[in-house]
């Protein structure tokens, strides 16, 4: 099942309409999701600076038995 068109159109309703809850990390840190939470990166603030190896961000997303629709419905 192709979810892609209806995922981008639920995340633009929610960015536009939704207040904005910043998680602002240090170098090293880690921040820990729920697997529906919607989330995405913001730009760099003004001012903001980098190690000169840059910004790096990974996302871990287990692989589960019964695919999309298992990590969808699970509680």
């Amino acid at each position: 099942m192709d979810v892609t068109e209806i995922y981008a159109s639920a995340r633009r309703e929610v960015f536009e309409t939704c207040p904005r809850v910043a998680l602002p990390a240090a170098p090293g840190e880690a921040i820990l999701l729920h697997r529906l939470t919607l989330h995405g990166v913001a730009p760099w603030a003004e001012g903001a600076t980098a190690d000169p190896m840059g910004r790096a961000i990974a996302y871990f997303r287990p692989e589960m038995p019964g695919g999309i629709a298992a990590w969808l419905e699970s509680p």
